[in-house]
């Protein structure tokens, strides 16, 4: 009964989180050990197992209430780790296909080219500075600047967005000039290759925490 009872807890508080299964696992873990800690010292008191499982969760309050005293934490921690992520990624990203445009571009540069170049340019110069304001607001930026989770979640959905757009565009027009690229010089192939796999990965990465976000972002915008 007892041990049901500080399941069902969890459940709900699990329930009520944004963000990463990790990031709800570790907070679920942490108000589990405190349960636990609690039930211990009503037994210690003499209480029955029952009643001492029924006082803890009690002590605790409603898990929906908890819940939502962990979003914006929980929201701070995702959307810093997101913008981080798209600032590391995004220099190597760009290397990997300017070198590959550099060695198998074709003269003079088709149209197409020049058309996903300027698409993902906008896209960079969109993404980069809400990347950069996400995570400052989110690091020690917050101690100076005093930012809503929610304004930093939408600008890393912005920039998350933003990667998605430029990946989507370079994949197209790879895929368009595919016969040039890889059948230019081996180096060029590998270069042309990596980059795939690179846009690929963000993409995916990208994509995900994209949805994550929407989520928190909703969650912070009911409280």
């Amino acid at each position: 009964m007892g041990d049901k009872l500080i399941h069902d807890y969890l459940s709900a508080l699990a329930a009520g989180l944004p963000g990463s299964a990790r990031a709800r696992a570790a907070i679920v873990t942490e108000i589990g050990d405190g349960l636990a800690d609690a039930v211990t010292d009503h037994l210690d008191h003499g209480h029955s197992p029952d009643a001492a499982h029924r006082m803890a969760v009690e002590e605790f309050g409603d898990p929906v209430v908890l819940a939502a005293q962990f979003t914006p934490v929980v929201a701070a921690t995702q959307i810093h780790r997101c913008g981080l992520a798209l600032l590391r990624t995004g220099p190597l990203v760009g290397v990997l296909w300017l070198t590959t445009v550099m060695l198998a571009g074709p003269r003079p540069v088709p149209a197409m080219v020049v058309l996903a170049g300027i698409v993902v340019a906008l896209a960079v110069l969109t993404a980069v500075p809400c990347a950069v304001f996400a995570v400052a607001v989110t690091g020690r930026g917050s101690r100076r600047w005093t930012v809503h989770p929610r304004s930093a979640a939408v600008a890393v959905v912005v920039a998350a967005s933003g990667a998605v757009l430029g990946d989507l565009v370079l994949l197209s027009a790879l895929a368009t000039l595919a016969p040039t690229v890889f059948a230019a010089h081996t180096v060029t192939a590998v270069v042309a290759g990596f980059a795939v796999v690179a846009s690929l990965i963000r993409l995916i990465l990208a994509a995900r925490n994209a949805g994550q976000l929407l989520h928190i972002r909703t969650a912070l915008t009911s409280r």
